[in-house]
């Protein structure tokens, strides 16, 4: 029922990262970085709200794609059901 709200929030995100990737100048080794933990973060907000609305698999669907160690650590600590 919740899951199509999530599905617009995630485009919503893909959405906006894909017009400032465009937009923005060439990343430098640093700011690639930097955009990958904040993706991360992003991520790890709506699993959360997946969690809550009980879309377990959609959850586990996110978690897929973050690359970060130090925000999955955190993901499995907020969601201990998500951790394989």
């Amino acid at each position: 029922m919740l899951l199509i709200p999530a599905v617009l929030i995630v485009g919503g995100i893909l959405a906006l990262v894909l017009y400032l990737e465009k937009t923005s100048p060439p990343y430098q080794p640093f700011d690639a970085l930097q955009d990958e933990f904040y993706r991360g973060f992003a991520t790890h907000q709506l699993i959360d709200a997946c969690m809550v609305a009980g879309e377990e698999p959609l959850a586990r669907a996110l978690l897929v794609g973050i690359r970060d160690g130090f925000i999955r650590d955190q993901v499995y600590e907020s969601n201990p059901s998500l951790r394989p």
